[in-house]
């Protein structure tokens, strides 16, 4: 380490080597190039997100004998998955759904079936709105079939897709629960 510069003790974080491949860099600029000449208020960006919700309705309180802990012996309980897809744009979450257990491609095409008939809630405008652009990451269900009955439908729509960088799932607002 060089002298006589301060220096703090950080966690390392690492990212995929490819990320940072000359072609990737330049792939990224020309990504956010062309989103950045779009209007804002036209981006929508969609992504989804499994979690497991804790075991709810535990007591918290109990009996036990005077100056004694009140113990009560539980067996592992696993709650189901659930999947929540999100689309969302300047004006907050445009359209949201769960679904329980993992998601796959029927559930991904089901989602933007579902929103082409929703309007958002405070602005009372279709969630999806002609010439929007919608910005999705790269997950696998998001390419092949279902990804090109999404673009074949979204063109009829007049709407565009577009598909984040490799490895950049911080150009996905819906990562930071906007």
């Amino acid at each position: 380490m060089f002298s006589g510069l301060k220096y703090s003790w950080q966690k390392i974080s690492t990212g995929a080597e490819e990320r940072f491949t000359v072609e990737n860099m330049a792939y990224t600029q020309m990504f956010i190039d062309y989103l950045n000449a779009k209007d804002p208020f036209k981006l929508k960006f969609f992504d989804e997100c499994g979690l497991k919700l804790p075991f709810h309705g535990k007591q918290l309180y109990g009996h036990a004998s005077v100056g004694e802990r009140c113990i009560e012996l539980l067996h592992y309980h696993s709650s189901h998955n659930i999947t929540v897809n999100l689309l969302a744009g300047l004006h907050g979450v445009e359209y949201m759904n769960t679904v329980p257990g993992a998601s796959d491609t029927m559930e991904f095409l089901r989602f933007f079936g579902e929103e082409g008939s929703a309007a958002n809630i405070e602005t009372a405008r279709p969630a999806l709105e002609v010439g929007d652009i919608v910005v999705m990451d790269n997950c696998a269900t998001h390419h092949f079939a279902s990804g090109e009955a999404l673009q074949e439908w979204f063109n009829e729509r007049n709407n565009e897709l577009v598909y984040t960088t490799t490895y950049s799932p911080n150009f996905n607002p819906a990562e930071f629960g906007i």
